[in-house]
């Protein structure tokens, strides 16, 4: 089951909030999806990780993930 990136965001803002990262956290959406998919576009894969190492990219590029979410950004 597919959610959109919106809905994706929103339910990762209501276990974390970005309102109470520090100043100095990277904290977020790194990378925007295309123009022509923004934030509508549907998440059907989702790969959670601690470190957004070079090896977990690309496990979630092999597993065909639409969004990979990472404690430790890159």
């Amino acid at each position: 089951m597919a959610v959109s990136l919106a809905q994706a965001l929103a339910a990762l803002d209501g276990i974390a909030p970005l309102r109470y990262a520090e100043s100095w956290d990277n904290v977020g959406l790194l990378v925007e999806p295309r123009p022509t998919r923004g934030r509508a576009a549907g998440v059907g894969r989702i790969l959670l990780a601690i470190d957004a190492t070079e090896a977990v990219v690309a496990e979630a590029v092999r597993r065909r993930c639409a969004l990979l979410v990472a404690y430790h950004p890159p």
